[in-house]
């Protein structure tokens, strides 16, 4: 049966409106809860996500934008913050990576997608509120994308210099191995390391059949 919203009453529950994750779990848009978070499906979906809405010169996902940002923490003396670069963005493999501009338009989605970093930051033992290095890494990652991502017209103001390192075209599947595998080195969560390492360990499984394939 479809409601008049066009979601059927299947895509609604109990908690509201949900989504179906890669790996087949629910999560509730406006009811998020830290139990409904996983480190496979936030790997999956941010390694598919594209920055900037697509607007890019080359593919640069929302997972290689956080490893990046977890790279600059190390670069600035904070190798502690490098779980919370990772995961800065991990709320986004649930809501996606709206523009900000659009955003600033959209309060109601602006609090609906707060709820979810919440539920994020809960779940991997984050505190809610950023700490200034993660702004700082996080413009010193734009600064990068602006030199070897973006458009040349692309403008931003107040920009640090970027670090001396390139952000280069990887394969979707290679910045997601590198994803789990900058989690597990950061992570003291056994669950949910278990489930990067699972997810790696199917990722190489099949990495490696489609050589054998070739």
């Amino acid at each position: 049966m479809m409601t008049n919203d066009g979601m059927g009453d299947a895509q609604r529950g109990e908690r509201g409106p949900w989504i179906v994750t890669a790996h087949g779990r629910a999560f509730y848009v406006r009811d998020p809860r830290p139990e409904d978070v996983f480190i496979d499906d936030i790997a999956h979906s941010l390694s598919q996500l594209c920055r900037f809405t697509g607007h890019t010169r080359i593919f640069m996902s929302v997972a290689h934008h956080s490893l990046v940002v977890a790279r600059a923490l190390i670069d600035l003396g904070r190798p502690d913050l490098e779980l919370y670069g990772l995961l800065h963005d991990a709320h986004e493999a649930y809501y996606g990576d709206m523009s900000s501009p659009l955003k600033s338009l959209l309060p109601e989605y602006k609090a609906i997608e707060e709820r979810g970093w919440h539920a994020v930051a809960d779940r991997f033992g984050l505190p809610r509120e950023a700490p200034p290095e993660i702004k700082e890494a996080d413009l010193i990652a734009r600064a990068m994308e602006k030199r070897d991502v973006m458009p040349d017209m692309a403008i931003w103001s107040a920009l640090p210099p970027p670090h001396k390192h390139r952000i280069k075209d990887f394969p979707i599947d290679s910045i997601r191995r590198r994803f789990l595998n900058a989690f597990i080195e950061a992570s003291t969560d056994e669950t949910q390391i278990a489930v990067a390492e699972a997810a790696l360990d199917e990722e190489l499984r099949q990495h490696a059949a489609s050589h054998m394939d070739e």
